[in-house]
């Protein structure tokens, strides 16, 4: 005997269709900005160290409970969505190597006019100055909700590192004050943030413990 058709007499579609449906819905939330840092940056300080090894396996119900979270008004400023980007994810994984420079070069001037020449932000000005035994290794470029940002990475005979980003302060809601930078840390790394010249800067150590005040 024959499997009965199936009875779409109601108007429904059937389970397949259906389910297609439900998919494009979900993808079309729109989770907020840097949901993956903020989640990476709340697992790292309260210790989980098994929520930061799950990097991206977060589930799609995580984005739908952090846009419930937003909808409420706990979402920080655009500012603070970059800080927590720039220390809780790509810090990381420019110490793990999984990030590769653009330029890599010993010449600080070298990688000023190639960010230059891309149309990058760089660190004219900032005031940062690494220590004797620090030198540059490279840069890189990264987009960040459609704005371009860099990273010079500084490394000392010890492979201890320290990375300054660059941003162009227009494109952030409450850049961080010119003057004296501003102190946190996050997942575990010490930051310095501060602007200079319509740029902000995030300076980011490669590891805890630094005390990124011997480097103004």
């Amino acid at each position: 005997m024959s499997n009965p058709e199936p009875n779409l007499s109601d108007g429904r579609p059937p389970l397949d269709e259906l389910d297609l449906l439900i998919r494009q819905a979900v993808r079309a939330i729109e989770p907020p900005p840097n949901l993956y840092g903020k989640i990476l940056a709340a697992a790292a300080e309260s210790g989980s160290a098994a929520a930061v090894e799950a990097e991206g396996k977060l589930s799609w119900w995580s984005s739908l409970a952090a846009a419930g979270a937003r909808l409420f008004g706990t979402a920080r400023g655009a500012f603070d969505d970059f800080r927590v980007e720039v220390a809780t994810v790509r810090t990381p994984q420019l110490v793990a190597a999984r990030l590769k420079l653009d330029l890599r070069s010993a010449e600080l001037s070298q990688l000023v006019d190639w960010l230059d020449q891309a149309r990058a932000p760089r660190p004219d000005g900032s005031g940062f100055r690494p220590e004797g035994n620090f030198g540059p290794v490279g840069c890189k470029t990264f987009q960040w909700h459609g704005q371009r940002f860099s990273v010079i990475c500084f490394y000392d005979h010890g492979k201890r590192g320290v990375h300054l980003f660059s941003i162009n302060g227009r494109s952030l809601h409450h850049p961080p004050p010119e003057g004296t930078p501003q102190w946190l840390t996050l997942g575990g790394l010490p930051t310095a943030s501060w602007s200079h010249g319509g740029t902000s800067f995030v300076l980011v150590a490669g590891g805890p413990g630094m005390n990124l005040g011997e480097y103004f």
